[in-house]
């Protein structure tokens, strides 16, 4: 018997009727709230995810608040053994009946696998796992961390690109692309940001930010050119205070990432005075092409 929730007389709204109006309205992703829950490598064996929301695919609504953050532990690599992990949160009832979000890393057969849940809480499942992201570790060092949940925009971003066509002579599907960054393009650009240097002061990790999200048929992300300086302390690690210095591109992985691009550059040799394990600032200029 179907039942009006809100109408006087009749019973409150529960949590399972808000996370079927989530569900419905989203269909899960992350909000465009805080850092949007994004990832971050502080440490050679921990991924932090940041401050931000997530509404799960059941409609369940996981929060870090402002300003704080979930790190996960990842286990020691051994050389030249590549190893998957996934991280992300267990939804299950405690002993008192209260519904909490517990964190976990899950080790993957594979590539693709992610652990599997009972069933759905709406269908009344004991537990649930939310996987988050994806953590590749190649050897003693994280190589890659691939969102698995997708990036949710706001009405208010489609409402711009609606009101763009209203006032420009070209088509929606063109409209759209350009709010992206397209397969095939080439993006320069320069960034003041802040990274982790691990495997015994060997390399380098850091985000690189982007204006405009990635599009979901970009798969690759080429390094084309770059020129950075490296500052720890009260000392550069790379280049100097007057100018950035060349880097070997062959030197330097990109992967895509939930938001921006995902940079490790490595070096053959530890950087002269590196205090591992700890944070760099990075002055960088950048080149990048993305593909298919």
């Amino acid at each position: 018997m179907a039942t009006l929730f809100t109408a006087e007389g009749y019973m409150d709204v529960y949590a399972q009727f808000d996370a079927d109006l989530y569900c419905g309205l989203s269909g899960g992703g992350i909000l465009q709230v805080g850092s949007r829950m994004a990832s971050s490598i502080p440490d050679a064996n921990v991924v932090r995810i940041g401050d931000g929301v997530m509404v799960t695919s059941e409609g369940r609504a996981i929060i870090i608040t402002a300003g704080s953050y979930d790190d996960f532990d990842i286990p020691v690599g051994a050389a030249g053994v590549t190893a998957y992990y996934v991280i992300g949160y267990r939804l299950y009832s405690d002993q008192d009946n209260v519904r909490v979000a517990e964190q976990f890393v899950y080790t993957a057969s594979s590539a693709t696998d992610l652990p599997a849940s009972s069933g759905t809480l709406r269908d009344g499942a004991t537990e649930v796992y939310v996987p988050v992201y994806r953590v590749r570790q190649d050897g003693l060092t994280i190589t890659s961390v691939t969102a698995l949940v997708d990036t949710l925009y706001p009405l208010s971003y489609f409402k711009t690109v609606i009101e763009s066509l209203s006032s420009q002579n070209t088509s929606l599907t063109a409209l759209i692309n350009n709010h992206f960054v397209q397969p095939g393009t080439r993006v320069d650009g320069t960034a003041w940001v802040t990274g982790t240097i691990t495997n015994s002061g060997k390399d380098i990790m850091f985000n690189l930010p982007l204006t405009k999200p990635l599009a979901p048929a970009i798969k690759k992300v080429q390094v084309v050119g770059m020129y950075a300086r490296v500052r720890q302390g009260n000392k550069y690690l790379w280049g100097t205070a007057a100018a950035r210095k060349d880097v070997d591109p062959e030197e330097v992985t990109a992967y895509k990432a939930n938001y921006g691009v995902n940079i490790v550059w490595s070096h053959k040799t530890a950087l002269s005075g590196a205090l591992n394990n700890d944070v760099v600032g990075i002055d960088v200029e950048a080149r990048l092409k993305f593909t298919t």
